[in-house]
C-alpha cells in the first residue's frame, strides 16, 4: 500500500488542502532543523494537478509539534506567472510521507468548490442570502459572501463568496466559491488524506446544490 491522493474527479472541486498536526516530541526521524518543501505536477483522476508537500517544526518556542501540509490544486487555477515550479516527482512526495506513517495526528481538510452562479439552484442555502440588500440614504449594500459553523464533526466551517471575473463580451462571469473545512483525529495511514473529503463534498452538495449528488468517494 502507498499513500493515496484524494479523489479529484469532482468537476466542481478546485483544490484540496490537507494540514496534519503531529503532537510528538521524540521524533528522531525528523530533527528540529529539518524541513521538507516539495512540489510535483501530477495527473490525478485525469486532471493535471500541482501537489505540494511541506513539513516543518512549529516556529513557536514551546511548541514541539510538526506541521505537514499537502495541497492539491488544478493547474488551471494558476496564472502562468504564479504557477509553482515542480522540484520533485509524485513518487518522491509519497516517499516523504513514509516517516509520518502511524503517527497520531489532527488532520484538517479544506476543499474549495467553484460553481457558476447560473447553476446554483433555488434550494441552495446561499441563494436567499444573495438577495439580501440593505440601503441607507447614500449607500446600498448587497450580501456577496459569508461564513457558517458546521456540525457534526468532522465538519467545522464553510465560507463562501461570489466571484466575478471580467469576460471578453463585457458580461462578468459569476461563480460561487465555497471553502469547506473538516477536522478529525487520526492515525496517519495511506487513506488519511482521503477520509474527510466525502463528508465535506456531501456538505457542499446539501448547502450549495440543495441535495446530494451521490458521488463516489
Amino acid at each position: 500500500m502507498t499513500f493515496s491522493f484524494p479523489s479529484l474527479a469532482d468537476p466542481l472541486l478546485e483544490s484540496v488542502d490537507i494540514s496534519i498536526f503531529i503532537e510528538q516530541v521524540d521524533f528522531p526521524e525528523f530533527i528540529a532543523e529539518q524541513s521538507i518543501h516539495k512540489t510535483a505536477l501530477s495527473e490525478v483522476d485525469g486532471r493535471k494537478v500541482f501537489v505540494g508537500f511541506f513539513a516543518h517544526r512549529s516556529t513557536e518556542p514551546k511548541d514541539t509539534s510538526i506541521h505537514v501540509h499537502i495541497r492539491f490544486a488544478d493547474e488551471r487555477t494558476f496564472e502562468e506567472v504564479y504557477r509553482p515550479k515542480p522540484n520533485a516527482s509524485r513518487e518522491e512526495l509519497v516517499s516523504s510521507f513514509e516517516m509520518f506513517r502511524g503517527k497520531s495526528a489532527l488532520i484538517r481538510s479544506e476543499a474549495r468548490f467553484v460553481i457558476p452562479l447560473k447553476d446554483v439552484p433555488d434550494p441552495s442555502a446561499v441563494r436567499p442570502l444573495l438577495r439580501v440588500i440593505a440601503e441607507t440614504a447614500d449607500v446600498k449594500m448587497r450580501m456577496t459572501g459569508g461564513r457558517f459553523s458546521l456540525q457534526p464533526r468532522p465538519l467545522f466551517r464553510m465560507s463562501w463568496f461570489l466571484r466575478e471575473e471580467d469576460a471578453p463580451d463585457g458580461d462578468p462571469k459569476k461563480a460561487i466559491v465555497a471553502d469547506i473545512v473538516g477536522y478529525e483525529s487520526v492515525s496517519l495511514d495511506d487513506d488519511c488524506a482521503r477520509r474527510i473529503l466525502p463528508t465535506v463534498t456531501k456538505a457542499f452538495d446539501v448547502l450549495i446544490l440543495g441535495s446530494p449528488r451521490g458521488l463516489r468517494p
